[in-house]
Order: structure tokens, then C-alpha cells, then sequence
């Protein structure tokens, strides 16, 4: 088969990020306790629920991660109207002693 005619990738068409930048780990940004700009939230449906594909900018580059964290998903459906945002994901513990993921 000559290069002319071999099929494109998908990624080579609309990018290999698909706009959103690299995904990146809550937990990764949570150790790393980085700020970070939030610049976009969509509202996804999986398998297992509702979740939010947050995109931002870490160090002037565009990143992306996702959340079905109770913390991060009621805090940013609050301030979506607001965006572009500062912020800094934590791990935080409750009263309880479980462990959970806060944005701030």
C-alpha cells in the first residue's frame, strides 16, 4: 500500500489531546500541591455516574483531569459561571477519618 493511500490517526486529524491538553491525576495534583487555572468544566456521564472533565493550565501548559469527588464537583458547578479560576486540589480528611479530595 503506497503513503497516499495508508489511513490517517485519528490523533494526527484533531490533535492527540483532543484540545484538552495531557490528563493529569488529582492525586498527582494534589502531591504536588501546584496551582493551578481552571479554564473549563464539562459535566460527562460514565458507566458509574456523573463526573466533570475540568481542563486547565499548570505552568502555562494545558492540562485536563477528571473528578467525581463530592467536594470538587459541588465546588466547581458553583463557580463555573466565573471561570477562569485560581486553584489548588488537597488531600483532606474527615471527621471520620476517610480521606477525600478538595479544591480551593
Amino acid at each position: 500500500m503506497s503513503e497516499q493511500n495508508e489511513p490517517k490517526q485519528i490523533s494526527d486529524v484533531i490533535g492527540g489531546d483532543n484540545g484538552h491538553g495531557e490528563r493529569v491525576h488529582v492525586r498527582d495534583l494534589a502531591t504536588a500541591g501546584a496551582q493551578f487555572t481552571v479554564t473549563g468544566v464539562t459535566e460527562q456521564v460514565g458507566t458509574f455516574g456523573e463526573f466533570l472533565l475540568v481542563s486547565i493550565e499548570v505552568n502555562g501548559e494545558r492540562a485536563h483531569f477528571l473528578s467525581s469527588h463530592k467536594a470538587v464537583v459541588q465546588k466547581l458547578r458553583l463557580v463555573v459561571d466565573e471561570l477562569p479560576l485560581q486553584a489548588t486540589i488537597r488531600k483532606r480528611r474527615s471527621k471520620a477519618g476517610r480521606a477525600y479530595f478538595d479544591i480551593t
